[in-house]
């Protein structure tokens, strides 16, 4: 194994494409998660100097089309619920915390 393909690289290699897919600065994103930002920016250096390339974890997104519906009353918060083509289906609570849902539909989609 090569010291580019260990656990702690590939984990380092997610969190930097993940950073630059979340549009947050690299201290936002660390903070957020509750990693040090200088830890990023050396594994960021190594793979740049090393030439090693940094792959989106997530898939391509087809686009879908939203169409407003029109109520008479204040819209109340419901539970979003996602069927994939093989009738798995997940139901998303309003407050449920965007970060988290991100990472949910990219392992959703990556299946």
């Amino acid at each position: 194994m090569s010291k580019q393909d260990t656990p702690r690289h590939a984990m380092w290699r997610q969190l930097i494409a993940e950073h630059e897919q979340s549009g947050l600065s690299q201290k936002q994103f660390c903070d957020q998660r509750g990693i040090a930002d200088s830890t990023m920016s050396t594994y960021r250096a190594k793979f740049k100097k090393e030439n090693i390339k940094v792959e989106s974890p997530l898939p391509s997104v087809t686009p879908i089309e939203l169409k407003p519906t029109v109520t008479k009353s204040p819209a109340k918060k419901e539970a979003l619920i996602i069927t994939l083509p093989n009738d798995f289906s997940c139901e998303i609570k309003p407050d449920t915390d965007l970060i988290y849902l991100k990472r949910l539909l990219g392992v959703l989609l990556s299946c």
